[in-house]
């Protein structure tokens, strides 16, 4: 924990030593993730985007100050400003293809505001991107895809990322590439603790921009400024604090190849996570990348919101039919109406949901096993104000080594504790052990009995009513 906690910090200082001068590169960055606001991330298969919901809209203003300036020959000072505002509202939807495959486009509508400078200290002002007053331009469009290529089960998860970027804004406008481009990134996210509060994310990648460059008229720049190729990555952590949401830190790195002085590599934000129901996300947060005044940019303001659709069918296991029967009842009259409220046995409703299977010999859970447990899910959620405490315990059966088996019963404990979690139960409510081949609860001799030593137990504790056990 304290190395995590030495990296939340370094993010935090790292603008102080940014050290690239004239353009900031680094003009707008989303995610489709609902953990991340700039930084896009690896796929976890247990978030509920991608498990629960199936698809993300992404509305993100992202407002840059001066990220394009004049500068002295010694670059030591800032001389005008030639990019003063840079805004854009980016718009973006995915969806997942499959467990694995995601696929995502974005576009944008941009607003730059430019100035006229004297590049001599004359009087005689160059428009460099040929404008006068503000316009209202459409930005360029991203096409993405995500493959997790591996990561299971609270492991690091990995993910390759293409994306191929289409011209659609104008090149005399700071707000294009000005060609057909694209590149690969290799992104990862992992959480930190069996509480899964503490999430890390980031990529790193190569793309390459044909057109890409930064002189429109030879008489504004000492040199041109090339990013045709581009080294980008980026990391960043989230602190789930609440059920609410919570808060992140991130920086973004680009660094155009060959690499030159005049360009900003690197820039931090950090903001705020809020949770608005299930299904939506809303973000907030401040950039900085030059703290000297001849370095662009001044500030950056993020807001976003994040909305998950689509959600995907989780059909619970019903609980068999008992045999019809022709029930005769004797009418008696009676003067007041009788009404029976049948108190639920959480503990005994929990066993009907309680069989999970599992991958052999690893702590992830099949697929069929996701409809009992969203059920049991659904069954503590709704029942939650009686809940003081329900305890996950795996086991397994004795075939094998029994410190191993101990080890994968927590493991899958854990695992399910994550599922339910991601289902929206409170994880205070939450705790996993394992026992391993420690209770059986049948003497093996056929295949069918270590089938029934294989299990998961749900121990339920009501406020002011002893334990009770599901199995």
């Amino acid at each position: 924990m304290r190395f995590w906690l030495s990296i939340l910090t370094a993010l935090l200082v790292l603008p102080a030593y940014a050290y690239g001068e004239q353009i900031n590169v680094n003009r707008s960055w989303s995610s489709f993730s609902l953990y991340s606001q700039m930084v896009e991330d690896g796929i976890d298969p247990k978030e509920k985007l991608g498990d629960q919901w199936r698809g993300v809209v992404l509305l993100q203003y992202d407002h840059v100050d001066t990220p394009l300036i004049v500068i002295d020959s010694g670059r030591s000072s800032r001389q005008s400003d030639i990019v003063d505002d840079f805004q854009r509202l980016r718009v973006s939807v995915g969806h997942f293809l499959s467990e694995r495959w995601f696929l995502g486009v974005s576009t944008s509508i941009d607003r730059v505001v430019g100035r006229p400078y004297s590049p001599d200290g004359s009087n005689t002002l160059i428009d460099t991107l040929d404008f006068d007053d503000p316009e209202i331009l459409l930005g360029d469009s991203t096409l993405i895809a995500k493959y997790r290529f591996a990561g299971e089960d609270n492991t690091w998860n990995w993910t390759l990322i293409p994306y191929v970027v289409a011209p659609t804004g104008d090149e005399e406008h700071y707000n294009t590439d000005a060609s057909f481009s694209g590149g690969l990134q290799v992104a990862f996210t992992k959480y930190i603790g069996s509480k899964r509060k503490l999430r890390a994310h980031g990529n790193l990648g190569y793309g390459y921009f044909p057109e890409s460059r930064f002189n429109s008229d030879d008489t504004a720049f000492e040199n041109e400024v090339s990013t045709k190729g581009r080294i980008t990555g980026g990391a960043g952590l989230t602190w789930l604090f609440s059920s609410w949401g919570g808060v992140y830190a991130e920086f973004m790195g680009l660094a155009g190849l060959p690499f030159e002085k005049d360009q900003n590599p690197i820039e931090v934000t950090t903001g705020i996570k809020l949770d608005i129901g299930k299904r939506t996300s809303f973000f907030g947060g401040v950039g900085i990348e030059g703290v000297q005044s001849a370095r662009s940019h001044d500030n950056r303001y993020i807001g976003a919101v994040k909305f998950a659709f689509n959600e995907e069918e989780k059909k619970p296991a019903v609980a068999p039919t008992p045999t019809a029967k022709r029930i005769v009842k004797k009418v008696v009259p009676i003067s007041k109406p009788i009404v029976k409220v049948e108190k639920v046995d959480i503990a005994k409703k929990l066993s009907l949901f309680s069989r999970v299977n599992f991958e052999s010999g690893k702590a992830v859970i099949k697929p069929e096993s996701k409809q009992n447990l969203s059920a049991a899910a659904d069954l503590i959620n709704k029942h939650k104000d009686r809940i003081e405490n329900i305890t996950i315990e795996g086991h397994t059966d004795s075939a094998g080594d029994a410190s191993f088996n101990k080890y994968l019963s927590q493991r899958r404990a854990e695992a399910v504790k994550g599922f339910l979690m991601a289902r929206g139960v409170d994880a205070t409510k939450l705790s996993a052990v394992g026992y391993g081949e420690e209770q059986l609860l049948v003497q093996e001799k056929t295949a069918e009995d270590r089938r029934k030593n294989r299990r998961v137990d749900f121990v339920v504790k009501e406020f002011g009513i002893s334990s009770g056990e599901g199995n």
